[in-house]
């Protein structure tokens, strides 16, 4: 079924947005390994990992940021075939915390995109009026 004889025992990483990764069988989609980012390299702590991060299929690496409890903002890259990080930029953290779902990239650069969102909620009410006879 498989040409290379690696591809049998490579596995898929499932990612969302919060600090999680789930290590699943390729063909089975079995839970293998439940981890943080931290589990991967120890400067990965912290919150505000965005849902679909971009990926870079020449250099095998997805990119992605944290925000530590120190509100020190951290983009960095993984190396999904050999797992090594690289911390990329840090900086204070420029506006207040806001939910970023995905990222975007350049051949140079890793863009935030930040959403505003502005909810208008309608309510409507319907009055049923209803009459009675009187007889």
């Amino acid at each position: 079924m498989y040409r290379d004889s690696k591809l049998k025992h490579r596995k898929i990483m499932v990612l969302t947005d919060f600090n999680m990764l789930q290590i699943c069988d390729r063909e089975t989609l079995e839970p293998k390994r439940l981890l943080t980012y931290a589990d991967i390299d120890s400067r990965l702590s912290g919150f505000g990992i965005c849902a679909h991060p971009p990926r870079d299929r020449t250099l095998g690496a997805i990119y992605n940021y944290l925000i530590s409890e120190k509100g020190v903002l951290s983009v960095f890259a993984l190396d999904y075939t050999t797992n090594p990080a690289r911390v990329l930029w840090k900086t204070a953290l420029p506006c207040e915390p806001c939910y970023i779902h995905s990222l975007a990239m350049t051949q140079n650069y890793v863009v935030f995109v930040r959403n505003v969102c502005i909810l208008i909620l309608i309510i409507r009410v319907h009055v049923v009026l209803t009459s009675r006879n009187a007889d």
